[in-house]
């Protein structure tokens, strides 16, 4: 199997290397500007929901009126719920009264509070409000990139609606993310899984709006936003390669016995990546990076399936550390970071220079983002294995930074 796997690699690297070839030429021809990578909105999920919002917003300056929006009612109304396996239309756009149809993005649920029932409130990322039967009809997406799931996140939505709209409102609540996984357990607690509603950007996302480009042809401002945005999706969801050499894969993979050992492989890739994390990193980026004065320790904490996860800190004499780690779970927000125990040993007139370059944090007293890498996701992972220095260089700058500041 071993063998197996070694030559339907070799065999798809081959087929990857022209692909390169490919992609070099198109970018000589501009075919890979994007406004959303330009402007620095590839992973900010408030940019997405404001995107995805206006184009749903019926009186949004699209120009297209609902349609938008009821192609994606239509399409919500076909997903699957939760904790289902039956195959049933929920709801259809033409149930619902559109005249006083509203979409909101970042709806104040109440600020968070305790009830008899949980915690209730906060923010929802994009709200459509709608009457159904004369009645109020509420969907909450709660969309994610990279972001991880807050405590009670889904089930605080919930009973803010209830609290806010009484038990008998109808509502639904989406979960968006790039490829349509479960949310946490503890954001979804205690919520009515029938109401619950799994979408990804990699289909559900870019087949509406896919579909929906029909509609822009006398609107090519319009039409080329959704198009950028759509290449913007497939650069996410690791769906860019060209269509040919995408074919020429799938045909391989439909030889023989390969589909079985692409299983095999692609089964691995997720301890792949956390031994990039738990081990590579370790060896070949944070034992490399030499800094007078300090060495570098392994954390305790240096597990990949935590949610508190650093890789380690480098250490003085004096017991000073600068720890480097994720602020928040799926290998987002990669920081250096100073505990609080330390930042209060220092004097005042550290404190003060110390403040100027970095910033605070619930969790620790001090972090600085590393520039450039804070939002690890595969194709960062792709090209820190192809050459280390960049982020070998961007952590030796940092720790100069802190230290710098301290003298």
């Amino acid at each position: 199997m071993i063998e197996n796997c070694r030559d339907l690699l070799s065999k798809a690297q081959n087929i990857i290397a022209k692909d390169a070839q490919i992609v070099n030429e198109r970018k000589r021809h501009g075919d890979f500007f994007n406004i959303f990578s330009v402007l620095g909105a590839e992973t900010k999920e408030i940019r997405h929901s404001a995107f995805i919002a206006e184009l749903l917003n019926p009186n949004g300056s699209h120009g297209a009126g609902d349609v938008f929006l009821k192609s994606f009612l239509d399409m919500l109304g076909k997903t699957q719920r939760a904790n289902s396996d039956e195959n049933k239309v929920l709801f259809s756009a033409s149930e619902f009264d559109f005249h006083n149809a509203t979409v909101s993005t970042e709806e104040d649920l109440g600020g968070i509070h305790e009830t008899a029932r949980g915690q209730a409130g906060g923010r929802a990322d994009i709200t459509i409000n709608l009457n159904k039967d004369g009645k109020p009809f509420y969907i909450v997406i709660e969309n994610k990139i990279y972001a991880g799931d807050q405590n009670f996140q889904l089930s605080r939505y919930e009973k803010s609606l209830k609290q806010l709209h009484g038990d008998k409102c109808e509502y639904f609540l989406v979960y968006l993310t790039l490829d349509g996984h479960n949310p946490s357990e503890g954001s979804a607690d205690g919520i009515d899984k029938n109401l619950l509603l799994l979408i990804s950007y990699r289909e559900d996302i870019k087949n509406w709006l896919t579909k929906n480009i029909q509609h822009t042809v006398s609107l090519p401002s319009v039409r080329e936003s959704i198009v950028q945005y759509i290449h913007l999706i497939n650069k996410l969801t690791n769906q860019e390669m060209d269509k040919t050499m995408s074919d020429e894969i799938t045909n391989m993979l439909l030889e023989g016995n390969n589909y079985e050992v692409a299983l095999r492989i692609s089964g691995n890739l997720v301890n792949a990546k956390k031994a990039f994390f738990k081990d590579w990193m370790i060896k070949n980026v944070f034992e490399k990076v030499h800094i007078d004065g300090f060495k570098f320790e392994i954390d305790a904490w240096n597990d990949p399936a935590s949610e508190e996860f650093n890789f380690g800190e480098f250490v003085n004499d004096n017991g000073f550390k600068i720890a480097f780690g994720f602020l928040y779970r799926n290998y987002q927000g990669f920081c250096a970071m100073i505990g609080n125990q330390y930042f209060e040993s220092l004097n005042e007139e550290q404190k003060s220079k110390l403040k100027n370059v970095l910033n605070t944090s619930l969790n620790w007293a001090w972090f600085t983002p590393i520039e450039g890498f804070k939002n690890f996701n595969d194709d960062m992972i792709v090209s820190i294995l192809k050459d280390s220095s960049a982020i070998k260089k961007a952590i030796e700058e940092t720790i100069n930074k802190i230290t710098q500041a301290l003298k």
